[in-house]
C-alpha cells in the first residue's frame, strides 16, 4: 500500500487527522498502547452506539450544526426539499406538493412509536446543555471531523 498517496487522498477530503486518531485507537486496541484522554473519548463515542455515539451526541451535534436549540427544532420540524423526497419519491415530478408532504409527515405523530421517539428527542434537545455542545463541538475538532468535514 502506498501510505503516502493514501494520506494525501485524506488530506483533500479533511479526514487526515481522523484517520490518524483512527490508525492510534487500533494500536490501543491491538497493540496495547496506552490511550490517552481523547482517544479514550474516541472509544466511547465509537463504542456508545449509532453514527453519533448517542442521541445526546446526535442531538448535541446538531444543535451546534444549527446554531443552537431553536434552529435544531426547526430543522426538525420542516426538513429540507433533499431530505423530504428520499421519503416521498412523487416529489421528484411534483414538487410542489412538498407542503402537503411536510404535513402527511408530520400526522406520523398520531403513531405511538414516532411519538415516543419525538418526545424523547424533544426532551434531549431541551435538556441538553450548551457546555454539553460545545464539548461535542470541541471534540469533534480534535479527532479532525469538526464543522470543516461534517456538514
Amino acid at each position: 500500500a502506498d501510505k503516502s498517496a493514501r494520506d494525501a487522498l485524506l488530506e483533500q477530503g479533511g479526514l487526515k487527522k481522523f484517520a490518524e486518531n483512527a490508525r492510534a485507537l487500533s494500536r490501543v486496541w491491538m497493540e496495547g498502547e496506552a490511550p490517552n484522554e481523547t482517544l479514550l473519548q474516541l472509544q466511547s463515542y465509537l463504542l456508545h452506539g449509532g453514527v453519533y455515539g448517542s442521541s445526546d451526541n446526535r442531538v448535541a451535534l446538531n444543535q451546534t450544526k444549527k446554531g443552537g436549540k431553536f434552529g435544531y427544532l426547526i430543522s426538525r420540524v420542516f426538513i429540507p426539499f433533499a431530505r423530504l423526497k428520499r421519503w416521498y419519491p412523487i416529489l421528484e415530478k411534483h414538487p410542489w406538493l412538498m407542503p402537503v408532504m411536510q404535513v402527511r409527515r408530520w400526522f406520523m405523530l398520531l403513531k405511538p412509536d414516532v411519538a415516543a421517539m419525538a418526545k424523547r428527542e424533544l426532551a434531549t434537545n431541551s435538556s441538553l446543555e450548551k457546555p454539553k455542545a460545545d464539548q461535542m463541538k470541541r471534540f469533534l475538532d480534535e479527532i479532525g471531523l469538526g464543522s470543516s468535514v461534517i456538514k
